[in-house]
């Protein structure tokens, strides 16, 4: 009874689709139903979206990563879901990850960023999977049974990674005698004698300049910082 009065209630589908009495009629207007967008759900499963508050706010899920990392993840996921669709949990398939990585490649994206996203959506349902229970039928079960995309390989998708060249002793000379502003100039001199990365520079904050005893000028991402992963969190002079 639970089940056919969620598919009659929030299914778009005819009431005698739901239940599996077609003819071709029938059969037309779901198919009809597929191309607009809309799914045939008989489990009675939640969407992808339904569980993204839950995910987010899982402190163990996020315990090892930094902020930025989260940050990062979670735009990635919504971006998914944007591009597949909000479709039920059990009912993504490996040709979604496919999918995915052939849109990405098409927009021109680096494999990097295609593995980026399929693995998005694979540690949301490996999550999906391990927490998140049907309690609609005795005893509970999970509402995917499996990762569809575990061990999906994208690695032939995408532009293969970039070498960047050091420029030459000529070139940064070069590049300080052209008129700039300080901030520019700043930024510039911090990345050259430092190393630190371009987006760990430009997010510094000046409470973040100190000097040692020993009079050592040095940058610290130690604390409170903006980085990459937790390794990131070091000081630079």
């Amino acid at each position: 009874v639970w089940k056919y009065w969620i598919e009659i209630n929030e299914n778009p589908y005819p009431v005698q689709v739901q239940q599996k009495q077609v003819n071709d009629d029938l059969a037309k207007e779901a198919l009809k139903q597929l191309k607009n967008g809309n799914v045939l759900n008989t489990t009675g499963a939640p969407n992808l979206t339904e569980f993204l508050d839950e995910y987010t706010n899982d402190t163990h899920r996020w315990k090892r990563m930094t902020t930025k990392e989260k940050g990062e993840q979670l735009r990635r996921l919504e971006n998914v879901i944007d591009l597949i669709g909000d479709i039920p949990v059990d009912q993504v398939q490996r040709h979604h990850g496919i999918e995915i990585a052939q849109t990405l490649e098409e927009d021109g994206k680096a494999n990097a960023t295609i593995k980026a996203w399929v693995g998005s959506l694979r540690m949301y349902l490996t999550w999906v999977q391990d927490r998140q229970l049907n309690t609609f039928v005795s005893p509970p079960k999970p509402w995917i049974s499996s990762n569809p995309l575990f061990g999906l390989s994208v690695a032939k998708y995408g532009k293969e990674k970039r070498s960047w060249k050091a420029f030459t002793p000529d070139q940064l000379h070069h590049l300080f005698s052209l008129e700039m502003p300080k901030e520019d100039r700043l930024l510039l001199s911090i990345l050259i004698t430092t190393g630190m990365r371009l987006d760990e520079a430009a997010l510094l904050e000046w409470k973040q300049y100190k000097v040692d005893r020993s009079g050592l000028r040095y940058f610290d991402l130690s604390a409170g910082a903006i980085v990459k992963t937790e390794f990131s969190k070091r000081t630079v002079a």
